[in-house]
């Protein structure tokens, strides 16, 4: 009998802190995959092209933006 394994894959996406955000704009033109996007006063990360770099939290001024992780796991086999 076969048993399955499974491991544990931890995960980071960014993440806006919407009290902390001031929608000022200057993260969208610092990202260069264009995931962040200024649209109605709220700012709207794509996560599908979102790549982590990180540029984004460093010009915040306001440390609105974050990575967050999430752990799941994934069977293997």
């Amino acid at each position: 009998m076969e048993s399955k394994k499974s491991s544990l894959v931890t995960t980071c996406r960014l993440t806006i802190d919407l009290e902390k955000c001031l929608s000022c704009a200057a993260c969208p033109p610092v990202c260069h995959t264009g995931a962040l996007n200024l649209s109605s006063l709220l700012l709207e990360i794509n996560k599908e092209l979102c790549d982590n770099c990180s540029i984004c939290i460093k010009v915040c001024p306001t440390g609105a933006l974050l990575f967050s992780e999430t752990t799941n796991f994934k069977p293997q086999g």
